[in-house]
């Protein structure tokens, strides 16, 4: 709740000061990589707020920041791939980006892409899953010991809205897609076990890996204009 309540007097600090023409937020739902591709990941809820920064007429420069319990985190760059998702996160982010709206009376299409930045006030693994990846072919693993970093992720976003405009009050329905990726330099170890007994010690680094944060939401937003 602090760290909400933080965002909310930097964004009005930050309208106050370079004269913020709208300010909006929404009601969004989380799709991740993991879960349309058919890997287990879940769909989460996606609450936001944002200011706009007008640049005429038809362009502007969104800034905002949302908060995702995301389910469903993949990686990429280690040796071996993630089939389940290795990892859960509460998700922080924050944007900036370049839009352009083309009104047609009331009616409003919006298109809109920039870069973000992502970090997890919290990181929890699903050991299970990571051990199962990497246990070779007809083996099982178990993970006996487990460290990572928690580090700041970087990528890009875009997307595209359909509105209308009563007065000063728009309302849109909103899609966006995210792509940000987080080092996590994995390392620990894990036992190999054989269906006919014993076990071998495995040392675990993946120095490679990343934190995928891949994924799309759809959601419901509204803004006021100044």
């Amino acid at each position: 709740m602090k760290k909400l309540v933080i965002i909310v007097l930097l964004l009005l600090a930050l309208s106050a000061g370079i004269g913020a023409v709208e300010a909006g937020t929404g009601f969004s739902l989380f799709f991740p990589e993991s879960f349309y591709s058919g890997n287990g990941g879940t769909i989460s809820v996606e609450n936001g707020i944002s200011t706009s920064i007008g640049l005429g007429s038809m362009l502007s420069v969104p800034i905002g920041f949302s908060y995702n319990k995301i389910q469903g985190y993949m990686v990429e760059g280690a040796s071996v791939k993630s089939t389940k998702p290795w990892f859960m996160g509460d998700s922080f982010m924050g944007y900036a980006m370049l839009k352009a709206k083309l009104p047609l009376g009331p009616v409003f299409f919006e298109l809109y892409g920039g870069g973000g930045i992502n970090w997890n006030a919290s990181l929890t693994p699903f050991e299970g899953n990571i051990a199962n990846d990497l246990a070779p072919a007809g083996n099982y693993a178990v993970i006996t010991d487990l460290s990572y970093e928690n580090s700041f992720g970087y990528g890009w976003l875009a997307g595209a809205s359909f509105g209308i405009t009563i007065g000063q009050v728009s309302v849109s329905v909103d899609f966006l897609y995210r792509d940000l990726k987080a080092a996590l330099d994995m390392s620990g170890s894990y036992d190999v076990g054989t269906a006919v007994g014993g076990y071998s010690a495995t040392t675990l680094s993946e120095l490679d890996a990343r934190l995928v944060i891949r994924g799309f939401t759809l959601g419901l937003g509204g803004s006021f204009a100044f």
